[in-house]
C-alpha cells in the first residue's frame, strides 16, 4: 500500500484562502477597499508560492504487483514522498531520486526480478530502431529502484521495446521496465 506524505505547502492554499476571507469580511465591515483587494490577492499569492515549492519535489512512482501470477503495474504521477508497505509487511521509504528533475521510483512487490533498461533511438537512416540499450537498475523482489527519467514502457524482456517512438528530436531514449 502506497501512502503519501503531506507537506506544509499543501496547507498554504487553505490557510491563504481562510485568511483572505477573513480580510475581505474585515475590509467590508471597515469599508476599506484596500483590505478587500488584499483579501482577494492573498489566496492567489499563497497558491502560487505553494505550487512553486512543491513542483520541484514531485516525481513518479510505479508499483509492480503480481496478483494471481499476472504482472500488473500502476503509475502514480506527481508523488511527493511517502512510504510503501509490501505484502509481507515490510516497509520502504519512497523519496525523489537525487540528481534529476523528473525521476521515477519503481516498487517491486512481485516475485520476479525487474530491470529498468534505457533504450536509445535515433532518426539517422543508418541506425534504424533501437540504437542501443543499457541497464539503469536491477530491482530484486521486495525492493525499490530508481531512474532519473520517466518509465514509459512496460513488458516482458523477451517481447523487447517498441521498434520506433515518436520524438521531437533526432535522438531520444525510452526507459523500459522489463521482467
Amino acid at each position: 500500500m502506497l501512502s503519501e506524505d503531506l507537506l506544509i505547502w499543501d496547507y498554504l492554499t487553505y490557510a491563504g484562502g481562510a485568511a483572505g476571507v477573513g480580510i475581505i469580511v474585515f475590509g467590508l465591515l471597515r469599508r476599506s477597499s484596500a483590505l478587500v483587494i488584499l483579501g482577494f490577492v492573498l489566496p492567489s499569492g499563497a497558491l502560487a508560492l505553494g505550487a512553486s515549492q512543491t513542483v520541484v519535489l514531485k516525481f513518479d512512482v510505479v508499483v509492480v504487483e503480481q496478483p494471481g501470477g499476472t504482472m500488473t503495474w500502476r503509475t502514480v504521477r506527481q508523488f511527493v514522498g511517502g512510504e510503501y508497505t509490501f505484502r509481507d509487511g515490510s516497509r520502504a521509504r519512497i523519496t525523489k531520486p537525487a540528481g534529476g528533475p523528473i525521476g521515477t521510483v519503481v516498487v517491486n512487490d512481485s516475485d520476479r526480478r525487474l530491470q529498468i533498461i534505457r533504450v536509445s533511438y535515433t532518426s539517422t537512416p543508418r541506425i534504424p530502431g533501437p540504437g542501443g540499450r543499457h541497464l539503469v537498475a536491477d530491482i530484486a523482489s521486495g525492493k525499490t529502484g530508481t531512474s532519473l527519467e520517466r518509465v514509459e514502457h512496460f513488458g516482458p524482456e523477451n517481447e523487447g521495446p517498441p521498434e520506433t517512438i515518436k520524438s521531437l528530436s533526432s535522438f531520444d531514449t525510452l526507459d523500459w521496465l522489463a521482467w
